[in-house]
């Protein structure tokens, strides 16, 4: 399913939705509701209990924003301005069969070119989805590049981190082209990244 757009009331955290269909997307993201996910959702972590968090997505004031799916929650939840906000409708990225995906461990602002994009800031910056480990429970949240950090909601409020696992297609990140200046050894210039020599340094692949 497309981006899609939510009408929002900005004064209250749970946000209610109503979807249209508005800008295509290369990744398969099915419309949900109160907790339902489809088959083959993408497992994003665990809280304490044991449950998934699913990766989800909702409109708010004009940003298409990644978050977490709890079924037993029966919404998703997402952050914005330090706050998090609750959805009981949204989307939720479903695994294609033909597609393998991996979390790698990053930090900074260069995404890799096989990074899904999962969200859409209201300035037009792409969003992208990531996780990482807060209090014991591997959350999802969203990562703005510019930022250089993942925003996850949490209990109400906005967490940073400046280090992050980011969700890519395929099991090794690729980068764009890197221009090297005349006389310079011309295997620094490269289409795409060497998975284990050229990924960044702290970089793993965690395979689903």
């Amino acid at each position: 399913m497309s981006l899609s757009r939510i009408a929002a009331a900005d004064a209250n955290p749970r946000v209610e939705a109503e979807y249209e269909s508005s800008e295509s997307s290369a990744d398969d993201w099915v419309r949900a509701s109160d907790g339902n996910v489809p088959r083959n959702s993408l497992v994003a972590g665990q809280n304490l209990n044991g449950e998934n968090f699913y990766v989800g997505r909702v409109m708010l004031r004009g940003n298409v924003l990644p978050g977490k799916v709890l079924p037993s929650a029966k919404v998703c939840f997402v952050s914005l301005d330090q706050v998090e906000f609750s959805s009981s409708i949204y989307e939720v990225l479903v695994k294609a069969p033909s597609v393998n995906y991996s979390w790698i461990r990053m930090g900074g602002c260069v995404m890799p070119r096989n990074a899904i994009p999962s969200g859409r800031s209201a300035c037009g910056e792409l969003i992208y989805i990531g996780r990482h480990v807060h209090k014991g429970e591997m959350t999802p949240g969203k990562i703005i590049p510019s930022h250089r950090c993942i925003y996850i909601p949490y209990l109400g409020k906005e967490v940073r981190y400046r280090d992050f696992e980011i969700l890519i297609q395929g099991d090794y990140p690729y980068f764009e082209r890197v221009k090297v200046a005349p006389g310079k050894a011309k295997d620094k210039e490269h289409e795409g990244v060497s998975p284990r020599e050229r990924s960044p340094p702290g970089s793993t692949p965690a395979t689903l």
